[in-house]
């Protein structure tokens, strides 16, 4: 398999991936529903079905021409009763199959899965690890504008200042341990138990 670039395939429908098994499945359904549509007009003309007699062994066949016995008429095809049985049978199979498509198709969704997590993970840890460094600049921003909002009040809240009263909506300082800050301080404790980050980056970006 050649190798993928996901970004590429995202930005360009063109190339949209589709599991290869998944045009066979579409035609098998095709089949069933024009099949389907047969058994479903046979039935409304009160066809009941009956299924062809089974094909006699060779021993068989002699043992008739011995005794003189004729040999059963063979029918031409036209037989509505034999056709709905044989229609019956026929979506039974189909259906197995349609099933065991939609297994294959899964499959192939797992294979190239796992193709294109081992092709782009360097390209996953990056930006990862760009998404961890956003998360403890905005922590940074949060402190820093909390320090500069103290020393520029002083205790007074008669001043308007432009865009405060958003430290907690963008999860408030790292230190603080407030509830909106859960899971962006959780997110940087698994990225830096995967080694995407270092205890330093934490100390000195938060």
């Amino acid at each position: 398999m050649a190798k993928m670039s996901v970004v590429a395939q995202v930005n360009n429908p063109v190339e949209r991936w589709i599991p290869p098994s998944s045009a066979r499945v579409a035609e098998l359904s095709r089949v069933k529903l024009e099949k389907t549509e047969e058994i479903i007009s046979l039935e409304k003309a009160g066809v009941q079905a009956r299924p062809r007699p089974l094909t006699d062994s060779p021993a068989a066949r002699a043992a008739r021409m011995l005794d003189g016995v004729a040999e059963p008429a063979a029918s031409d095809g036209s037989d509505s009763a034999f056709k709905l049985h044989q229609l019956r049978a026929e979506v039974e199979v189909i259906n197995g199959a349609i099933e065991l498509g939609i297994q294959r198709v899964t499959a192939e969704k797992g294979e190239r899965a796992q193709f294109l997590a081992s092709q782009n993970a360097s390209a996953w840890k990056a930006l990862q690890r760009q998404r961890a460094m956003a998360v403890m600049a905005l922590f940074k921003a949060n402190r820093q504008i909390g320090a500069m909002r103290a020393e520029i009040l002083g205790g007074c809240s008669g001043v308007n200042l432009p865009l405060d009263g958003f430290d907690l909506k963008l999860f408030g300082a790292f230190a603080e341990k407030n509830v909106t800050g859960h899971w962006p301080r959780e997110f940087l404790k698994q990225a830096l138990k995967a080694g995407l980050i270092t205890e330093k980056d934490i100390s000195d970006n938060v």
